[in-house]
């Protein structure tokens, strides 16, 4: 269950990190992001600017259309969502879901925070909570009035209370710390998808495994300031949710290889050139690591048999005599 409730902290990046993504994003189908304004720092206020036309569904059942460029805002009143606009509150519970309309527009369509300047193309659902979200941890108030209340009594009283106030001070400071451990290992989180988000955009834009570029652990180091075993232990035993699956962070890592173009390749590129070749293979007479060295020579990626091998191993494939079949 452990690797479960990660990839649920680490998927809130993934909403929380998209920068803007340009006319490219447009010719893909239109992501639908979800946010919690409680996870952007918008506790109970959320300024948007639609460059787009959109229209919102209300729980009520109805639809409200806003032309492009309109200025709205989402405001928190009494534990649910109300849109204003031009004047207008509309009701919208506990989500608000705003549709992108299909347009002929060449230009970048989508929704704009205010605050933050995040941009997110397509589709746009705001929430206030949702069952994956982490509740805040804080200190129970009733101790920190116990400290209090200790240091306005007598010095009778406060005799009698010393060793327990003493053991209720220890406690509260292991308790800020751990929720300050807990939150610093979010923005470590947070951070490190981000940097991820960025350097493998194309395969988040795609879903194309030969859109990952080569990356390692001391490229993102570097960008986050961080050291390689931090970035090691927060990549380790974590998932990402995307559109297209769902990943463990370490999928995004790979070392580089040069194809006979000149272009550095991710090796993952060419494993899952590999596995396709082998895959379509003859099962009565499989391909060889030598033919196999061949056939991925003939598309571009020169590399040792060896290599080849390796990589056969890696992705838990048998030789070719192993692969043989007997009859189709």
């Amino acid at each position: 269950m452990k690797p479960i409730i990660r990839m649920l902290c680490i998927c809130l990046a993934l909403c929380l990190a998209m920068p803007a993504l340009g006319e490219e994003a447009q010719q893909s189908a239109a992501p639908t992001v979800r946010v919690w304004l409680r996870r952007l720092g918008l506790t109970d206020r959320a300024d948007l600017t639609l460059d787009g036309v959109y229209t919102a569904q209300l729980p009520s059942g109805v639809e409200m259309s806003f032309p492009k460029g309109s200025q709205v805002t989402v405001l928190v009143r009494s534990g649910e969502l109300y849109l204003f606009y031009e004047g207008m509150s509309l009701h919208a519970g506990t989500a608000l879901q705003l549709t992108r309309n299909a347009s002929e527009s060449t230009e970048s369509e989508g929704i704009r925070f205010v605050e933050g300047g995040n941009f997110y193309p397509g589709d746009l659902t705001l929430t206030l909570t949702d069952q994956r979200e982490i509740p805040a941890l804080t200190v129970s108030p009733s101790y920190k009035q116990m400290i209090a209340d200790y240091r306005d009594a007598s010095e009778s009283e406060r005799a009698k209370l010393k060793e327990t106030i003493q053991y209720t001070r220890d406690r509260v400071k292991d308790a800020e710390w751990f929720i300050s451990a807990l939150q610093q290992r979010y923005d470590t989180l947070r951070t490190t998808m981000t940097i991820i988000m960025t350097l493998q955009r194309d395969f988040f834009l795609s879903g194309d495994i030969v859109d990952l570029r080569p990356m390692i652990l001391k490229d993102v180091a570097e960008l986050a300031r961080l050291d390689i075993s931090t970035i090691s232990r927060v990549s380790n035993s974590k998932y990402v949710q995307c559109q297209w699956g769902i990943f463990p962070v370490k999928f995004f890592f790979s070392e580089s290889m040069q194809a006979k173009d000149g272009s550095d390749v991710s090796t993952k590129v060419i494993k899952d050139c590999l596995k396709q070749i082998i895959e379509g293979e003859d099962p009565l007479q499989p391909l060889t690591d030598d033919d196999l060295t061949e056939e991925l020579s003939r598309q571009g990626y020169n590399i040792a048999r060896r290599t080849t091998a390796k990589y056969r191993q890696q992705l838990g494939l048998p030789t070719a005599r192993l692969r043989r079949k007997l009859t189709k």
